[in-house]
């Protein structure tokens, strides 16, 4: 093999009469020189020769071609094509055994996209005999190979037999009366899909008077082959157990495939609410579902109570806790964050702001300070859980502007007049209310001529140190 420059590149040996050279590079002018060999040797001036040029592309080939279903007088067959920059002209597809060829020529391609799956190429061969051996072929021809390319085959019968499995078994939207269970379309159905045999056993349930309800399996009627599937499972119990298997079918069951689904508790009623302040001041909840006096088998089944911040104001934060897409119905926002987590057997206080940090299983703790200005709510989540299904109670607080902690200024001199000084005594009332009038009136009449007064609404006074024998 010779390059443009007559170079030799590479030198092959063989006694057939064919011979398939790889390794070379696309749009490139090669020659190839060829000496026959005898018991002498060979002549290096005899020689034949042939130049030629390489494709941009390879030969496009059906890749994965496979029978995925047959019946009694149909095949139908899925395969993939890689990506190249080639451009398909058209497909022919033959199905043939001793006595018959029949042939298909496909040139619209999106009539035999899967819709089971999106990647591949469908296509059902029909009007076939039965309970026959058919040799099937796909062959794919595009602009740069107009005769064709490389040739794929495999061989089958016409008849069914079992299905694969189901795979990628999932459960979602779990609530306290139903389920959604979903599942992917087997690989090889190996027949007509006619349905799926779902199967539910009842396990166990935290009241131990309700189990083992008796569910008869469901039959999932099959309409068109599709990738992913699924089925609403109702009439469940609440804080229970359940496996759930599901099965394809043709005319024979195949195998099964198990999911174990743990059903949460309903929204129980709030055992303990928290006490939460912001600066010093007591949340105002919407609503009130503390529930008086429950019952020691409910307490069995509550577990925590989350104390949550919302920022309620337009932020682009995103919370990457653990409890994001659980609470993502609940919550109503991306930026939030967990500051508490109490006992629900236990009272409980906290002071929103206070800056402690740890972690917990529900992820980070971060009771981080608020901004001044910005728009929150605070969030309770009471944690009911049976086994590792979780329900969440939510009492939300009224929303609420963060403002900055009250404190009192003045820097007035000394006041004389009856009519000052009753108004100074109707400001510090309404700023420290615990602290007797009296004594209040008592300061006005001997007041300081140097310092300032400055009270903490948020604290109670000190001791005033002060001998009113000797004002000055």
């Amino acid at each position: 093999v010779l390059d443009n420059q007559n170079t030799t590149l590479i030198t092959y040996e063989t006694q057939n009469r064919t011979l398939e050279i790889t390794g070379l590079s696309p749009r490139t002018d090669y020659t190839i020189r060829m000496r026959y060999v005898n018991h002498l040797g060979s002549n290096p001036q005899f020689y034949s020769e042939h130049s030629f040029t390489t494709k941009a592309t390879s030969f496009l080939t059906a890749q994965d071609l496979v029978a995925y279903k047959a019946s009694a007088g149909m095949i139908g067959i899925r395969w993939i094509i890689l990506e190249s920059n080639s451009t398909i002209t058209g497909i022919n597809i033959k199905a043939q055994n001793h006595a018959e060829i029949k042939s298909m020529n496909i040139t619209n391609l999106t009539s035999v996209q899967c819709e089971a799956w999106p990647s591949y190429l469908c296509y059902n061969i029909t009007n076939l005999k039965h309970n026959t051996r058919y040799t099937v072929s796909v062959e794919i021809f595009s602009e740069e190979f107009p005769e064709g390319g490389s040739l794929k085959s495999i061989e089958v019968v016409t008849r069914e037999s079992i299905p694969d499995s189901v795979s990628d078994i999932k459960v979602f939207n779990i609530s306290d009366t139903s389920v959604i269970v979903s599942w992917r379309i087997p690989y090889l159905l190996n027949g007509i899909l006619r349905k799926f045999l779902i199967e539910v056993e009842h396990l166990s349930s935290f009241d131990e008077s309700l189990c083992c309800q008796t569910i008869l399996p469901i039959n999932h009627v099959v309409a068109e082959e599709k990738e992913i599937y699924s089925h609403q499972i109702d009439n469940i119990m609440n804080a229970s157990s359940y496996q759930v298997t599901v099965r394809a079918f043709t005319r024979r069951l195949g195998p099964g495939v198990s999911t174990i689904i743990d059903v949460p508790p309903p929204n129980l009623p709030l055992r303990k609410k928290p006490k939460v302040t912001v600066n010093d001041e007591e949340v105002v909840w919407e609503n009130e579902l503390t529930e008086k006096g429950p019952s020691n088998i409910r307490n069995e089944l509550l577990s925590d109570v989350l104390v949550i911040v919302r920022s309620d104001d337009q932020t682009s934060k995103t919370n990457s806790s653990p409890l994001s897409s659980e609470f993502r119905q609940h919550i109503q926002s991306k930026d939030w964050w967990l500051a508490h987590v109490c006992s629900t057997n236990e009272d409980c206080s906290v002071k929103i702001g206070n800056e402690d940090k740890s972690n917990s299983s529900y992820g980070e703790i971060n009771n981080k300070p608020l901004t001044v200005g910005d728009n929150y709510t605070i969030i309770l989540a009471q944690v009911n859980k049976y086994l590792s299904a979780k329900s969440f109670t939510i009492v939300k607080s009224v929303k609420f502007e963060m403002q900055e902690k009250s404190v009192f200024i003045t820097t007035e001199s000394p006041v004389q007049s009856t009519s000052q000084s009753s108004a100074i005594v109707d400001t510090l009332d309404t700023i420290v209310g615990d602290i007797e009038h009296k004594v209040v009136e008592e300061l006005l009449e001997h007041p300081q001529t140097k310092d300032e007064y400055v009270i903490d609404s948020t604290d109670p006074p000190e001791p005033l140190d002060y001998d009113y024998n000797n004002p000055g």
